[in-house]
């Protein structure tokens, strides 16, 4: 009797610790270095903007461009997505693809390329989250590699309530000269060394 309960008390340790450890809901598993709390990252005080200009002198691994955008190359493009056919959004060297089912309700997702000099943009509308990753890609074919090799790229995110670049990582194609991780978010997103 006794050790039928303590097999009982041992099973029933090992069932909370994993419910703990794992959560209890029925949430989507998210990949390695994917941002588990993206509603956070939305809501908080300390704006994109004035966060990035104050520690960028400190934590900036972003990746320039070879040539600055002009003012009359397209930096901005919007299209809309369904839930039930999802699709693709391009503007210069950024894509996301979003699969079907990903998104909760049709979006009209937009692609800014808020900065002339560095690879990176803000995905919108800000705070959309997928049910499912999408997969962000990001090429370097017209990115200043001096002294970088490919296998060194990745994609970061730009957290406003830490004040900083968070590196996702990706998968580095050489052929196809691009980076693509998948995303579980839409924020600022921006190719980066590791």
């Amino acid at each position: 009797m006794q050790r039928a309960r303590y097999w009982q008390t041992i099973l029933a340790s090992c069932l909370i610790s994993l419910l703990l450890v794992n959560g209890c809901g029925n949430r989507p598993v998210q990949p390695l270095g994917s941002d588990k709390s993206a509603t956070e990252i939305t809501s908080g005080s300390l704006s994109k903007r004035s966060a990035r200009q104050s520690t960028l002198t400190v934590t900036d691994k972003r990746v320039k461009r070879k040539v600055f955008l002009s003012a009359t190359e397209t930096k901005t493009t919007s299209k809309s997505i369904t839930t039930t056919s999802g699709g693709t959004v391009t503007v210069n060297e950024l894509s996301i693809s979003i699969p079907p089912g990903a998104v909760s309700g049709d979006k009209n997702i937009s692609i800014n390329c808020n900065h002339d000099e560095y690879l990176q943009a803000d995905f919108g509308p800000d705070g959309t989250q997928f049910n499912i990753p999408a997969t962000l890609t990001i090429s370097y074919a017209n990115a200043d590699m001096t002294g970088m090799t490919p296998a060194n790229l990745s994609i970061s995110w730009f957290n406003p309530n830490a004040g900083k670049w968070v590196d996702l990582g990706g998968t580095v194609d050489t052929n196809a000269q691009t980076v693509s991780v998948p995303v579980w978010h839409f924020t600022e997103y921006t190719l980066s060394l590791r």
